[in-house]
């Protein structure tokens, strides 16, 4: 499981847990690294992702990760790699999210990581995703 604190009942934002899901390390072809179940209604307030891209990594060759619902209806933020320097570990951001209230109906997400053109293999942390 990744993440920490885990405090659906209030109290403040905490951590949504991940686990592996499917290929891990490193993707060299379209993925789902990991995934989480959540079981009630929540706001996502910030999304980190730490990843790293052997070889090339620029405007036409790229990953985009995707957090999506687990029936792939609801994207709830995305970015591409380039943002971060090929060869190098970085972390992106996201705050706010595009779509920031989570549903329990959904049930749970996953991170899609799309090949675009012909990037170097892609390493992905697990998610950190602030809710509260």
């Amino acid at each position: 499981m990744f993440g920490s604190t885990f405090n659906p009942s209030g109290g403040g934002p905490f951590k949504i847990p991940w686990g592996a899901y499917r290929v891990i390390s490193p993707l060299v072809a379209t993925g789902i690294p990991y995934s989480t179940t959540i079981n009630y209604n929540v706001d996502f307030i910030e999304w980190s992702q730490a990843i790293y891209v052997i070889g090339p990594n620029n405007g036409a060759n790229y990953w985009t990760l995707d957090l999506v619902d687990l029936n792939n209806t609801v994207n709830y933020s995305t970015f591409n790699s380039n943002l971060i320097p090929a060869n190098a570990w970085g972390v992106v951001q996201k705050k706010p999210l595009t779509v920031s209230s989570f549903l329990s109906s959904k049930m749970g997400l996953v991170l899609v990581c799309t090949i675009v053109g012909a990037p170097g293999g892609l390493f992905v942390a697990g998610p950190d995703l602030t809710a509260i």
